[in-house]
Formats: C-alpha cells, sequence, structure tokens
C-alpha cells in the first residue's frame, strides 16, 4: 500500500499550520499558485501529500544552513517520526527551531575499539551525531558481529530514538538505541 497523503494531527497543529503557511510564502514566494496543496480540515488537522511535507520540511532544515548531506539526515529523522505521529517530528522546526549552534566544532572519535567508538558531538545537532554513531556501527557489527556507540557533548535532541533501531534493523541487524536528556 502507497500513502500519498498524510493528515497531520498533533497538539501544535495550529502552530504548525501557521509555520507551513509562512514557510510558503518566505520560500516558495517564486511558486506559482497551486504548487503545493494542503488544506486545513474542519477539526483542525491539515492534510498534505507526504512528498510535499518531505518537500517543505527540507526546505525548511535548509533555511538553517545545513549542508545537503545534514539535510537528508536531519529530515528524514524528522519525518520518521512524523509518519508515525510521534512528537519528535516537523513540529520541531516551529518557534526557535532547529539553528546550528555558532560553536559547533567537528564532530569527532574521542575512543574506538574493533566493537566500539565514542563520539564527541562538538555542539553538532544530535541527529546528526547519532546518524554518524549508527553509520560506524553497522560499519563494525558487519565486521564483528557486534557493536556499539556513545555520543556526547550534542546541541538539541536526538528526535525520535526509533528511527536510528530502525536503521540497523534495515541492515539486518538488532539494534538497541537509549537517549537521555541533560
Amino acid at each position: 500500500m502507497i500513502i500519498s497523503k498524510f493528515i497531520i494531527s498533533c497538539a501544535a497543529v495550529n502552530s504548525l499550520v501557521v509555520y507551513l503557511c509562512d514557510l510558503l510564502e518566505l520560500i516558495l514566494i517564486q511558486q506559482p499558485k497551486g504548487a503545493y496543496n494542503f488544506y486545513v480540515r474542519g477539526d483542525g488537522t491539515m492534510q498534505i501529500s507526504i512528498r510535499e511535507l518531505e518537500e517543505l520540511t527540507r526546505k525548511a532544515v535548509a533555511s538553517y544552513d545545513y549542508r545537503d548531506e545534514e539535510i537528508e539526515i536531519i529530515s528524514d529523522c524528522m519525518l520518521f517520526a512524523q509518519l508515525r505521529d510521534n512528537n519528535q517530528g516537523v513540529v520541531k522546526l516551529i518557534d526557535k527551531g532547529i539553528p546550528k549552534d555558532p560553536n559547533a566544532g567537528q564532530i569527532e572519535i574521542v575512543k574506538e575499539t574493533p566493537i566500539s567508538v565514542q563520539i564527541n558531538g562538538n555542539k553538532n545537532h544530535a541527529m546528526l551525531v547519532v546518524g554518524k554513531a549508527v553509520a560506524i556501527v553497522k560499519e563494525k557489527a558487519a565486521k564483528t558481529g557486534f557493536a556499539l556507540a556513545g555520543t556526547f557533548n550534542t546541541n538539541t535532541s536526538s528526535g525520535a530514538i526509533g528511527y536510528y533501531a530502525s536503521r540497523l534493523a534495515q541492515a539486518g541487524l538488532i539494534g538497541f538505541a537509549f537517549g537521555r536528556s541533560p
């Protein structure tokens, strides 16, 4: 079954609708009328095609000056959450949004063994840091049969933690993902 429409029904739907309308005005001002097709239903939910939600999410993330690869990682994690009615989805783009930390440095591996890695996020977006950890874990587990990673010093929430476990499962691995708040 292919789902082509998505109904957003979260507590912040009114803010989300305002945000998406503002986003359309700011980013898509040059687009022909009717280029995007979404509407607010009588019950306060909004209906938008998944393709359009993906496109708008990527444009919103891009507005924070993330690189193309970073936009894909952050957007995929947010859309994973949004399509599961998780509060870690595109609603994160409301209010302060997800700006880069001006003090962010390079993501760096602090310690590494054949089966483990410890990663200092150096104030980078947590979705990027945990995404890197998952990529390393997949590589190590393919070689050794087991791997684990730890991250620290990130900026923002890692988003829907199930996203990372699902990426491991897609690689044929059994994955556990844990998060903590400061």
